[in-house]
């Protein structure tokens, strides 16, 4: 697919340095085991409680895209441009406005306002947040699998164009009118 000359969306949310910071957050439920298992034990639960890890917090990493990475983000941000055109033009022809979601790049992992997601995820589109996450590693896997049939950055730019679609629409009024199908 060459995509030579075409504009980057400025809709792009680029966490690659952010990480989940240190080990996995145990979760709510792990804590009030914990605090019930604190009480059992004789223990002052409140040390449990303010020792938990939620996994909430992120930490900024000297991270350093590569080449390759660069050339994938420019990939994946015109993709996205594509369907903000094509989009907003189509609704603008229905007499709404297209709403168009916002594509967030990550690294390892990423809070979405659907919860937290890994790259072993793939590509995703979240309805709470109105946003496509992508960790440009998956093209990497897919280029690099042994799999019959790979998924190329074209396959994956037919999935972010899929998850623009879910984005919401509005009238005139600005009244949102559709959202993703269930």
């Amino acid at each position: 697919m060459n995509l030579n000359g075409r504009r980057e969306s400025k809709n792009v949310d680029d966490r690659r340095s952010m990480s989940t910071a240190g080990k996995a957050g145990v979760g709510i439920g792990g804590v009030i085991i914990a605090a019930i298992f604190a009480i059992i034990m004789g223990k002052d639960p409140t040390e449990v409680l303010q020792s938990a890890d939620l996994g909430n917090s992120t930490a900024t990493e000297n991270y350093q895209p590569t080449p390759e990475e660069e050339e994938l983000a420019k990939f994946a941000s015109q993709i996205l441009a594509g369907t903000e055109d094509v989009w907003t033009a189509e609704f603008k022809k229905m007499g709404r406005t297209y709403v168009p979601p916002k594509l967030v790049l990550f690294k390892n992992s990423v809070q979405s306002g659907c919860g937290g997601a890994t790259s072993a995820s793939g590509p995703f589109y979240c309805s709470a947040d109105q946003s496509v996450y992508l960790d440009l590693a998956f093209f990497t896997d897919m280029k690099n699998s042994s799999a019959p049939t790979a998924i190329s950055p074209t396959h994956t730019s037919s999935r972010m164009r899929s998850g623009t679609m879910c984005s919401t629409c509005s009238a005139p009024s600005t009244r949102r009118i559709a959202k993703c199908p269930a």
